[in-house]
């Protein structure tokens, strides 16, 4: 595997990583995320939870990821959900879509980065 190859595998290794324990962080009181895989092109993030009181793994696909920068601070917001629970699927799409969550991490940024996208400027404290 070619130096270029490998370099590229760590740095999405590690966002994906860093995404993880935000996420985490924010649904520690629900569950814990499994697994997650990112598209770039298609700005979608496919997440499987493990739900507290759930037996089986719990799919979450989240649709047209953003980034804001509020008071130098990143948000991510994501536009909707599919999750194979309807009854998640609503709950996510009435208080959760169009939302923006902070990426309180100290590494947050790398995850922009890796992503390649642009971190939209806004006023506000970004409170949905």
């Amino acid at each position: 595997m070619g130096i270029i190859k490998v370099i590229k595998q760590t740095t999405c290794d590690v966002a994906d990583n860093i995404a993880i324990k935000i996420i985490n962080a924010h649904i520690k009181n629900y569950g814990t995320v499994q697994s997650l895989k990112i598209d770039r092109v298609l700005r979608e993030i496919d997440i499987s939870l493990t739900l507290h009181g759930e037996k089986d793994p719990v799919q979450v696909l989240c649709k047209k990821y953003s980034f804001h920068a509020i008071e130098e601070i990143i948000h991510v917001r994501v536009e909707s959900f599919f999750s194979c629970r309807p009854w998640l699927n609503a709950v996510l799409n009435d208080f959760v879509a169009l939302k923006l969550f902070p990426l309180d991490h100290p590494q947050a940024k790398i995850i922009t980065i890796y992503l390649s996208c642009t971190v939209l400027r806004e006023q506000g404290n970004g409170r949905g």
